[in-house]
């Protein structure tokens, strides 16, 4: 969550946030970023699969293990 505002009441301080965003969301959003660039983003976001993401993830880190209790 970013900070928005920041406001002083009297003795209170009052903040407010945007709501939560995936870094992902931020960039699509922001007009600093070309078209050309959240095109390739959205085409790579669009490929990805947590579950097959996570998969190799494992098991990449049991060869890892394997590796160091091998001794």
């Amino acid at each position: 969550m970013k900070l928005i505002e920041k406001k002083r009441i009297a003795s209170k301080k009052i903040k407010r946030y945007d709501s939560p965003k995936t870094p992902y969301q931020r960039i699509m959003e922001s007009p600093h970023i070309t078209a050309e660039i959240k095109k390739k983003l959205s085409d790579l976001f669009e490929m990805l699969n947590p579950f097959q993401l996570r998969k190799a993830m494992e098991k990449r880190l049991k060869k890892i293990f394997e590796l160091c209790y091998e001794n």
